[in-house]
């Protein structure tokens, strides 16, 4: 089925109600030789509608004859994973430059900084245009190595910046992870059958690994006072 320009907005509207109204965007940073030597920055179009957040535990369990419970004996902290939708819609086969032009360092320029990035990045061209095909396979590029001569890097590692969302005990408004996988449903194209509409699912897992083999682990001992005299009503 082919829609016309209105359409379409009213379609992605019905998948991604609140995207009139989000003003935040969501970045994703890719580092491609896993440290700050290079680096990709891509904006999502709309922000998602939702984002799952989990996080697992690893536990052992030892029955124990005449127990009503059995004992348990943690192991180790499993995985943390962030799940949403990235939702991409095109209007015209024609790009149309110049419609919106924006600096991102002044929506994040604190986060970036204190990723070592300080480049006055400027976006430029029509909100409602993105290339479908070009920001389909960029997301998937990100579950790929790189492999520069008989150099070969792992998949990138990233950092998720989600509007002002906290992702860390520190109160820091990004996370470092990785993409785990990924996957995309077209739901419409133009005539010429180049993509017009389409609905990505990804999936991040938080990683400890930091640059040049370092590991930052990550306890309770990084909750904030400051984010537990938020909530909770009493201590000692």
């Amino acid at each position: 089925m082919t829609v016309d320009a209105s359409q379409l907005r009213e379609i992605t509207r019905s998948i991604v109600p609140s995207m009139a109204e989000q003003l935040a965007s969501v970045y994703i940073i890719a580092f491609p030789k896993g440290d700050e030597s290079s680096y990709e920055i891509a904006r999502l179009q709309y922000f998602p509608e939702s984002l799952n957040d989990s996080k697992e535990v690893e536990y052992t369990s030892k029955n124990i004859p005449g127990a009503s419970h059995p004992i348990y004996q943690w192991i180790s902290g499993g995985d943390r994973t962030i799940e949403f939708d990235i939702v991409l819609s095109r209007e015209s086969l024609v790009n149309i430059p110049g419609i919106y032009s924006e600096s991102i360092m002044a929506e994040q320029g604190q986060i970036l900084s204190e990723l070592g990035i300080t480049q006055p990045f400027t976006i430029k061209g029509d909100k409602r245009n993105v290339d479908v095909d070009a920001a389909v396979n960029w997301l998937r590029s990100l579950c790929y190595p790189t492999y520069l001569g008989r150099n070969i890097y792992p998949p990138p590692k990233l950092t998720l910046i989600f509007g002002q969302t906290v992702f860390r005990f520190d109160e820091k408004k990004y996370m470092d992870c990785i993409m785990t996988s990924f996957s995309v449903e077209y739901k419409d194209w133009f005539n010429d059958g180049t993509p017009r509409l389409a609905i990505c699912s990804v999936s991040f897992s938080e990683i400890v690994q930091k640059t040049k083999g370092k590991i930052t682990y990550i306890g309770r001992e990084n909750l904030t006072s400051q984010f537990k005299s938020r909530f909770i009503i009493g201590s000692r």
